[in-house]
Order: C-alpha cells, then structure tokens, then sequence
C-alpha cells in the first residue's frame, strides 16, 4: 500500500514538473520601419512585429516612453498570442516645431504572461535612435534639386563635437560647387546656431559669392558664441543654395558641446577708437555679461584711461544677464604724448556682504594709438640789458604763444654771477594768439667782471620744457664815474703813480685857468 502511494506520487510529481518545464513563455521584436532622422514638423509610423517564440500562448503588452518628444506614451496590449503567432503594431510619432533637435532613444517594452498561469511572464526591449533635425532648409522636400550644392565642410574636425565656452570665437569653411554647366549662379552660405527647438538670436551669419560654370567655391564664415546661450548641446547648421531660390538648397549640422565655469564676467559688444587724435572727445560703450554659471548679487565695473575713470554697478547680475549699453566719453588732452595707450576695464565680483567687499576680480586691457599731438611751439624774444656791479637791474624777454588755445607758461631764472630778486610774472597764461613779458630784476655781483654773461631761464608750457640764454651787458660801477672815478681807482691800485696823476691833473688846470685870465686882459 504504501509503495503504491508512493509510486503514484512520484508519478504526480513528474507531470507536474514536465508542466512546469514546457510553461517557457518568450516573444520577439522585429521593426518593419525604424526611427529614422525626423525634421521638426514631421510625422512617421513606426511598425513593429511581435512573435511569441516561446511554448505557450502569451498576452502581450506593449509600451513606448514618448514624453521625450513632447507626446503621449504609447500603450497597448494584445493576445492571446498563440505559440509561433505574430501581430503588427503601429507606433505614431509626430514632431513639431517645438520639438528640441538632437538625438532620442525610444525604448519599446514588451511583457509576455501566460494567461493561465501569471508567473509566467517574459520581459525584453528593443531601443531605436534617431535624431530629430531642424530644417533649415525650409522646404526638405526639395533638398538636393539646387545646381548650387554644398560639396563639404572644410574643417568640420574643428567644430564637431568640440567644447565651447560663451563669447568664443569660431571659423567655419564651407567649399560649395556650381554644378550648373550652363551658367554661373550666384550661391549664398548662411550658418546659424540652434539650441533647444530653435536657431539662437544674433548668430546668423551669411555670405554670397558668384561661381563659375562647373566650379567650386570655398566660404570663411565667422561666429560667436553667444553670451546668453544655455549650458549643454547647441548644433551649428549650416545650408548654402541657389540665391534667387531658396526653396532648392541642402543643409548640414554639426554638433557642439557648451561649456560655462563658475564664475565669469566678460565685457561684450565693445566700441571705441583705435586711434585718437589729442583735443577729441571719444566715446568707449559696451555691456558686460555674466557668462559663468553663478548668479551676483553685486558687480562693479571700472574703466580707466587718460588720467579718467568711470564706474558703474549691476546689482542681482544672474547668469546669463547682459547689461544695458553704457557709454562714457574721454577728452584726449591737448598736450597728450603720442604714442601707444589702453583703455583699462576692470570688473569686480563674488561681492562679500559680510564686509562689503569683491573677493576676485578681472582685468582687461584694449590698446589705441594717440596721434596728432605735434603743438606749436612758443617763441621767445630775447634783449640784451644791461647792469651795473652791485646795483639792481633788469632783464626781460617776451613770450609769443602762436597756437589756437591759451597756454600757461612757468618760468625759472638761474644765475651764478648774480642774485635774482624777482621773476615776474613766475606763471603767466598767454592767450592763443598773444603775447607776455616777462621780467627778472637781479642784482650783478660786486665782483663780477665786465663783459656778457647770461642769465639762465627754463621755461615750462604743456609737456615741454623749453632753455632760454638772457644776455646782460655788465658794467663796473666805476667805470661810469669817468675822469674821477680812474682816479680813484689809481688810489686803490697804485698810490705813488695815484700822487702823480693828482699833480698832473692839478698843473693843467692852473695852466688853463692863466690862459683864460690872460685872455680877459
């Protein structure tokens, strides 16, 4: 009895085993029409076909994650699917124009259970990739049926891919042919940045050229990241097409990779002169632009240049933020120095309200050319004076100042034989087109011997200083007392020769004085 038990159980045991063994549900995708590239505003139906490959019927449902695009997820279940059975689905994907370009994954998910026996269940996936494509071309239909085509990127290596920080600076060569024989056909390039489901502002750049029948031409457009632009992919389109028609053209698309550090500020869209001429009034404008990743709450800006400075202050300066347009103008001086000089701009940041103070800052330098500072040099007139030993005398010249504007002129007078009392006046300004005196009274050394000696002037106007030679005729003082001061003079040098001269002198004048009383009689 009890083997017979326990024969029959064991036999229980192995057809339920073999059951539990053939239950091996399994099913299998295969896409009769794939994602392939969609433009933006495009429709296509993806097909795919579901196969139970497993040993027992199945119900089947089937899902597709399409939030990415901006539609609905898809979501069906069909069976029973009977063991080696297919079925058809039809996926439906729709872009728009607010669809983001670049690449998509769509992952289609299928879960097979066994009716009759729900742990019996088989999962698998099956991804497509594709891109959605901005159509810069705007009619797709009739890429490719232009006589202009657009024969190749040139340096394609040094945008694809690569990173780039905002305010950077690109080259694209685009080499295009005119495949017309007939004809030469005017071809027009125009490259443009889209980010996100459109062409970002102020980066459409253009070139047209004629080209010959059959031949090829290579165009250099140049670009500039934008400051505003967001951080992540960006795609750089480029088309060229026939001029007078739009409609006929073929496009291409490279990838970039936006980058942005922590903490910048850079200076944008800068105007101001590379040459400057002394006397102008310039005009130094732009904006400044937080391209790094941190929002300010306080930023500073300096800007220096021609012994000038000028400030201002952005307060709550977010990243991305562009300041409004300043302008700030600069008198050249008159008496600038020509040659090179730089504007100077600095922009303080990372404000610290605890004290109140920029932690980092940056500095950036632009250089001009200062011309036309040639100034028509003052003249001097010089007279010769003249001045006695220890006796206070005069010396003056005249300034002519001959340019179109008043000129302030300081005057110092040197000399080792004298002593100046006055300069007068010390600091004189002479008006365009006038003249001044000016005077110096000194007082000739005792000692001092006759003869022409100089007064020594430095005359300072502007940025020149000037050397001026005064010429003073010097006379002893007893030299002008004649007869009698010799006489004198013989009474200090010689005493012997001094008594001789006297009684010569006295001799003749009682010789003269005997003639004339002689006469009278």
């Amino acid at each position: 009895m009890n083997k017979t038990f326990i024969t029959i159980l064991t036999a229980l045991m192995l057809v339920f085993s073999s059951a539990l063994v053939l239950a091996d549900p399994s099913v299998s995708v295969s896409w009769t029409t794939g994602a392939a590239n969609l433009y933006q505003e495009q429709s296509r139906t993806l097909v795919a076909n579901i196969t139970n490959n497993g040993n027992v019927t199945v119900d089947v449902n089937i899902f597709m994650n399409l939030s990415s695009l901006g539609l609905a997820s898809f979501n069906q279940s069909v069976g029973p699917l009977d063991v080696n059975a297919s079925t058809t689905v039809s996926i439906p994907i729709n872009t728009s124009d607010d669809t983001n370009v670049g690449p998509y994954i769509l992952t289609l998910s299928l879960n097979a259970v066994d009716p009759s026996n729900s742990s019996a269940n088989y999962s698998t996936t099956s991804p497509q990739t594709f891109s959605v494509l901005y159509p810069f071309c705007e009619d797709i239909t009739s890429m490719g049926d232009s006589p202009i085509s657009l024969h190749d990127i040139k340096n394609r290596k040094n945008i694809d891919g690569k990173d780039f920080n905002p305010l950077d600076e690109f080259e694209l060569k685009v080499k295009v042919r005119n495949s017309d024989d007939d004809d030469n056909q005017y071809a027009r390039v125009e490259m443009v940045i889209v980010q996100g489901s459109d062409e970002v502002d102020d980066t459409l750049v253009e070139a047209k050229a004629k080209i010959s029948d059959s031949d090829y031409y290579t165009f250099t457009l140049k670009g500039l990241v934008p400051a505003d632009i967001e951080e992540g992919k960006a795609y750089l389109y480029v088309r060229a097409y026939n001029d007078d028609d739009e409609n006929n053209c073929e496009q291409d698309v490279m990838e970039m990779n936006i980058e942005k550090r922590s903490k910048e500020l850079a200076p944008l869209e800068l105007e101001y002169p590379k040459e400057v001429s002394c006397g102008d009034t310039v005009t130094f404008s732009g904006k400044i632009a937080n391209i790094g990743n941190s929002d300010e709450d306080k930023v500073l800006m300096t800007l220096s240049a021609l012994s000038q400075t000028f400030e201002e202050e952005y307060n709550d300066f977010d990243s991305g933020d562009i300041s409004s347009l300043f302008n700030f103008d600069f008198k050249v001086p008159i008496n600038m120095t020509e040659g090179s000089n730089k504007f100077v701009l600095r922009i303080d940041y990372d404000y610290d309200e605890d004290d109140e103070n920029f932690d980092d800052a940056d500095s950036f330098n632009y250089p001009f050319t200062v011309k036309n500072c040639k100034i028509d040099k003052a003249s001097f007139t010089t007279e010769t004076s003249t001045a006695l030993t220890n006796t206070e005398s005069e010396v003056r010249f005249l300034i002519s100042n001959p340019t179109s504007y008043a000129q302030t002129f300081t005057v110092l007078a040197t000399a080792d034989w004298a002593t100046i009392s006055s300069v007068t006046p010390q600091t004189v300004k002479v008006e365009a087109g006038k003249q001044q005196y000016v005077s110096i009274k000194l007082t000739p050394n005792k000692d001092v011997e006759s003869g022409i000696h100089n007064v020594a002037a430095k005359i300072s106007y502007g940025s020149t200083t000037e050397s001026l030679s005064l010429p003073v005729s010097i006379q002893s003082a007893s030299t002008s007392l004649g007869l009698f001061g010799k006489i004198g003079d013989q009474f200090k040098n010689n005493t012997m020769w001094a008594v001789t001269d006297v009684v010569l002198v006295v001799a003749i004048l009682v010789l003269l004085f005997l003639i004339f009383a002689g006469k009278r009689k």
